[in-house]
């Protein structure tokens, strides 16, 4: 099932910082929602909907409601397999790829970096833990694109190293940050409190823009459109099914290739959360991963950006949720198949469109898609 949500009001995803009237006065929001925000909205507007059996939900006992969203301290079946921003056009946008730059000075067209072996003046007792490393084709300076974003079939084309992207630089967003003023008030007193005035960021949706999201695991317990909850003020939102491809499939060329070359990059398109900071609890001291299927893979370069924090309120025990580090999404991990053999419908079957992160699996994190090298 995938469903579009367009929101009916302004939004305000709070980031990490401390936001209060006392100490911190300005209230920051995400550029866009995480997908945990999201899972959440979608187990309230379930168990909204059953709200006969709240009861028996909260001693774990609520039939498919409990199958399908869980207890207050666990999650059920339902999952997100797919999270997008939406053009008008009806087009998925996904998070520009790492790896993808543009010429400093004069650049309009967005090119990937090339993967080469390490030199040997790079010393090898250094901080640096690749064998090898990202650079530029030509003798030319780059910067990161403009873009915060990727439509589907270009982001399709890269991972099928298809020669010209045809990706232009350019600022445009999905939306506009607007800015509320208010004053804490005196719940006892219902009167303003001085000194507590506060300032806070809110996204403002450009027409036709929407989230898109794919999901199983829901039993039929979500109706096929209906009102979400969403954000800070829980503000509302209008989600309705829609019939949009979000598949990305690799040809047989670069399948090919990813066999006789072994290599291949894995790129996020979502956010993920690692125990070992920007790797994975399975990854040893080698950088080696060893998957369920038997297929052993090594990190050999990693394209990623400053790591940011996730947290939240956890409504079961009334208290912030821990914060943890957070690999940002369009990230991409160089990697090499150890196997002297493998199948590479294995390789896709363990990784392509398959959740990577150690946390909030179910929630959307670490959703990873294969792509060749050249």
């Amino acid at each position: 099932m995938k469903i579009a949500i367009k929101p009916l009001d302004l939004l305000f995803f709070r980031n990490a910082k401390p936001f209060n009237t006392s100490h911190s006065a300005f209230g920051e929001t995400l550029d866009k929602p995480h997908t945990t925000t999201l899972y959440g909205a979608l187990r309230s507007k379930i168990l909204l909907d059953n709200s006969e059996l709240y009861s028996e939900f909260l001693q774990e006992n609520a039939a498919e409601v409990t199958e399908v969203i869980g207890s207050p301290s666990n999650k059920g079946s339902l999952k997100i397999k797919f999270f997008s921003v939406l053009s008008p056009e009806d087009k998925p946008l996904l998070p520009m790829p790492k790896d993808l730059v543009t010429e400093k000075d004069k650049g309009e067209d967005i090119f990937p970096l090339k993967l080469i072996k390490k030199p040997d003046w790079i010393s090898y007792d250094s901080n640096y833990p690749f064998n090898c490393m990202l650079v530029t084709e030509k003798d030319i300076k780059v910067k990161k694109p403009a873009n915060p974003f990727i439509n589907l079939p270009d982001l399709e084309r890269y991972l099928n190293l298809e020669e010209k992207l045809n990706i232009k630089n350019n600022e445009e967003n999905y939306f506009i940050k607007e800015f509320r003023t208010g004053i804490k008030i005196n719940r006892k007193t219902n009167r303003v409190e001085e000194g507590m005035l506060y300032r806070k960021e809110l996204l403002n949706l450009k027409d036709g823009f929407s989230y898109l999201m794919e999901l199983s695991g829901h039993n039929g317990l979500l109706p096929e459109e209906g009102i979400l909850k969403l954000g800070g003020e829980s503000k509302a939102a209008f989600y309705k099914s829609r019939n949009i491809s979000s598949s990305i499939k690799l040809n047989k060329t670069v399948k090919k290739k990813i066999k006789e070359s072994k290599k291949f990059k894995i790129y996020l398109a979502t956010p993920a959360v690692f125990k070992k900071g920007w790797l994975p609890e399975s990854v040893d001291d080698n950088l080696i991963i060893s998957l369920d299927n038997g297929i052993r893979i090594k990190i050999i370069c990693c394209s990623t950006d400053k790591h940011k924090m996730i947290s939240g309120w956890d409504i079961d025990k009334k208290k912030p949720r821990p914060g943890y580090r957070m690999i940002p999404a369009g990230s991409i991990y160089h990697c090499e198949v150890l196997n002297d053999s493998f199948e590479i419908k294995e390789l896709l079957r363990a990784l392509h469109g398959k959740s990577i992160s150690d946390y909030n699996k179910k929630d959307g994190f670490g959703i990873a898609y294969i792509g060749g090298i050249k």
